[in-house]
């Protein structure tokens, strides 16, 4: 019987895996058409004056392949992104794939931190809450106005704070954009994870623990771990979002992450570059997904996943 389950699990992986990979060729397209629509030449950004010459613009398009049919440039460049070829920044001349890997390695550890954080604030208040009987109004009154501020507002507060502290602002560093995030996170996050304690604990088996004698403690570690699939979920979804879109903040702080990658490519109409981020934000929320499904199938055997 287990063994058929984990076959069964396995079969459903593999198919889910088939199916993302054709979405994600699906949305490398629409992508890379849609970047030709993007306003401005990619020639007269590239070479300047030396495109203003009509044999020389020719020579150059022909050189860039932008001479072949549209259907022929998706499918060699699908081909290249498979084989890690994301081609030339037009902008500075740099790997594409190199660009966009390091910045997305510096928002990669702004997520984990400011997730870690989010995490062990919020769960350290609500075993203050639970286990002690800590006054939950307060607690829901500052979650709501935490949640109603908008990031790029958040953005602003950390400047004036560090400008009435006269603490050192660099440019750059990960402390700013991480106590940003963090912040705009809190009341989100502790409204969510109270919501799904809340719910274990109406459960009938919560109830028999606590009849059973079991310390409020135990009772909420117990809950907590029933608990785990939607908080799980909520976190990978949390680190989708903030590769995607943590466009103000990254820009705001000049931290070289997706979000500044994105602005200095989009300004420079450097469409490799472009190109390039569109697909590891497409590839990061599609492997998001299939690991959310995995999870939930493992955690909580109630789930099918097919």
């Amino acid at each position: 019987m287990l063994r058929d389950s984990v076959l069964g699990l396995k079969a459903t992986i593999l198919k889910r895996l088939l199916i993302y990979i054709a979405l994600f060729i699906a949305i490398v397209s629409s992508i890379y058409i849609l970047a030709m629509f993007i306003p401005g030449d990619p020639i007269t950004v590239l070479y300047g004056e030396m495109a203003e010459d009509e044999n020389a613009r020719n020579i150059l398009v022909h050189q860039l392949g932008l001479d072949r049919p549209i259907y022929i440039q998706l499918l060699s460049y699908i081909k290249n992104i498979f084989v890690g070829n994301w081609g030339k920044s037009i902008y500075t001349g740099g790997d594409v794939l190199n660009i966009v890997f390091k910045s997305y390695i510096a928002s990669m550890k702004l997520v984990f931190l400011s997730t870690l954080l989010i995490v062990l604030i919020c769960y350290l208040l609500l075993y203050i809450e639970f286990v002690y009987g800590l006054n939950s109004s307060i607690l829901n009154i500052i979650a709501s106005l935490f949640t109603s501020i908008p990031i790029a507002i958040w953005g602003s507060i950390i400047l004036l704070l560090f400008a009435q502290l006269k603490l050192p602002l660099i440019f750059g560093d990960i402390t700013p954009p991480l106590l940003v995030l963090t912040l705009a996170g809190l009341g989100l996050f502790y409204r969510l994870f109270k919501s799904s304690l809340e719910y274990v604990y109406r459960q009938p088996f919560t109830l028999t623990y606590m009849m059973m004698g079991f310390s409020k403690s135990v009772i909420f570690l117990k809950a907590l771990r029933f608990s785990l699939p939607l908080t799980l979920s909520a976190i990978l979804y949390r680190a989708g979002l903030i590769i995607a879109g943590a466009v103000v903040i990254e820009t705001m702080f000049l931290y070289p992450g997706m979000g500044l990658t994105f602005t200095i490519a989009l300004s420079s109409r450097d469409y490799p570059v472009l190109i390039g981020w569109g697909i590891m934000v497409s590839a990061t929320l599609i492997v998001i997904n299939l690991i959310v499904d995995v999870i939930h199938a493992i955690l909580d055997p109630r789930v099918n996943i097919h």
